[in-house]
């Protein structure tokens, strides 16, 4: 019989009055991997924080390798070995990949390091799973699965037997995750176990050996292995279907084209947006879409190729102005680099108004009009003073409400579903279903497919940065996890 690894016996946890865990109670064996599918983010951090630290509880208790940790009549406050690995991650740039798994670890004793030893110990330990990296490479210059696979080695370097994945496909490509999920299985199999949060459940179903649906700070359903089926998740989540939308059918006409250009690598990228079209980008090793975002941004040029905006021509390594031009871009989380957190809804909403109107200053009558339009879409929060006490949703809406006020002839959505939970991507779906039928081509640049798919009009697959195929909406159904 496997050792019982963590528990949760009917655990609710408030803060400041609000509930966020709600009498969860589920359980993690040793060297198993036990998958959350996020329905609603609501308690995803302090789910995190118990597990991880014995922080106050209202009720229920916390047991942790069979021995009781955590209880709400007596919270101790102490940590429990755990390790997350999680976007921002715990590595020091600065540092060598050697120097942040040996160095930096907790009880290295060492007054004179040898680095030759250290450097080979690492070679030892990426090669046990079947990798090359350089230990003496900086942190900094390492891409996210790289980092990934460094965070998970300092973990089992510490000794933990339990590591929380929170999110990976977040910042991880397809292929990234796939390769990352394939050690993972290996871990798991050396007594590792593992808690796989995910936002999509079949990125969950593929690696988990049960899985639980969490809502809103509770576990709705648990499913075991052979329930692992989109029928028996069907009852516990919400239509993708935008058949029942108001569709605009896009037109022949290419409004943005790129031919040969020079991104990175030694491929040229060459495709074609047209007029009211979405065309979803998959960058399967995330080669392409970031020197791509940074050239249409406006922050470089390109060394090669041309970029076709309408009747205009763009080329050369000098940057160009792309949004004067019509071409917008929303950062992949929007909430927090795209808008700005002390201004009021309207000032947020009608951000750059100016200079798509070329009138200087706004009149009074146009702010009137702006505001009766967009309470429609946007409810009450369109009266905010400020915007940071605002939920996720409605700050994603405000994000595309400016672009659809601005109506630029391209917006490019820079993985658009990667941070959300079910709803959220539900919503965010509809808002670009919205874009497009104004009239805006949307170009969908991501690393995963999630649900990208519902609303996309053509499929590019790139891979080591070259196209490897392309797919009409009609034939969608030959792509899969």
């Amino acid at each position: 019989m496997r050792k019982e690894i963590l528990r949760l016996n009917h655990v609710t946890l408030e803060e400041n009055g609000e509930r966020y865990l709600d009498n969860l109670d589920f359980y993690i064996l040793q060297g198993e991997i036990m998958g959350f599918i996020i329905s609603d983010a609501k308690g995803c951090n302090q789910l995190i924080r118990l597990i991880c630290h014995n922080i106050p509880i209202s009720f229920g208790g916390v047991y942790y390798e069979g021995n009781r940790v955590n209880h709400y009549s007596h919270p101790d406050f102490t940590d429990n070995r755990v390790y997350v690995i999680e976007e921002r991650g715990r590595l020091i740039d600065s540092l060598t990949i050697s120097d942040n798994l040996f160095v930096m670890r907790k009880g290295f004793k060492k007054y004179i390091i040898n680095r030759r030893v250290l450097d080979h110990q690492v070679e030892l330990l990426m090669g046990a799973l079947g990798l090359s990296i350089d230990p003496k490479r900086r942190v900094s210059s390492l891409n996210s699965f790289e980092r990934c696979v460094t965070e998970l080695l300092k973990a089992i370097l510490t000794g933990c037997r339990f590591i929380i994945l929170d999110r990976v496909s977040n910042f991880l490509s397809q292929m990234e995750l796939k390769q990352f999920q394939d050690i993972i299985r290996k871990q798991a199999g050396r007594g590792i176990a593992f808690l796989y949060m995910g936002n999509h459940h079949q990125e969950v179903f593929q690696i988990a050996d049960r899985a639980a649906l969490f809502h809103h700070g509770t576990i709705w359903k648990v499913f075991e292995k052979e329930e692992m089926v989109e029928t028996a998740l069907q009852p516990y989540t919400i239509s993708f279907d935008l058949s029942g939308s108001r569709i605009r059918e896009p037109m022949e006409e290419a409004v943005l084209k790129l031919e040969g250009v020079h991104l990175s690598g030694k491929e040229l990228v060459s495709f074609s947006l047209k007029r009211g079209e979405c065309l979803m980008i998959l960058d399967t090793d995330n080669q392409t879409w970031e020197p791509l975002v940074e050239v249409l941004s406006g922050c470089r040029g390109i060394s090669g190729g041309r970029i076709f905006l309408g009747d205009r021509i763009f080329a050369g390594e000098e940057p160009k102005d792309f949004f004067s031009e019509g071409v917008a871009v929303i950062p992949d989380d929007p909430s927090e680099t795209f808008l700005f957190q002390d201004m009021s809804y309207m000032e947020n909403l009608t951000f750059l108004l100016d200079r798509k109107v070329r009138l200087g200053n706004i009149k009074r009558s146009h702010l009137r009009s702006v505001n009766q339009e967009y309470r429609k879409k946007a409810g009450p929060c369109i009266d905010a003073a400020k915007i940071d006490h605002l939920s996720l949703r409605e700050k994603y809406g405000l994000a595309y409400y400016r672009i659809h006020l601005l109506h630029p002839k391209v917006v490019v959505c820079v993985q658009p579903l990667a941070k959300g939970d079910m709803y959220l991507r539900r919503y965010v779906l509809d808002l670009i279903q919205e874009l497009k039928n104004s009239g805006i081509s949307v170009l969908i640049l991501t690393s995963n497919l999630a649900d990208n798919m519902d609303v996309s009009d053509r499929m590019i697959i790139l891979q080591d940065g070259k196209a490897a195929a392309e797919y009409g909406k009609e034939e969608f159904y030959k792509v899969g996890w």
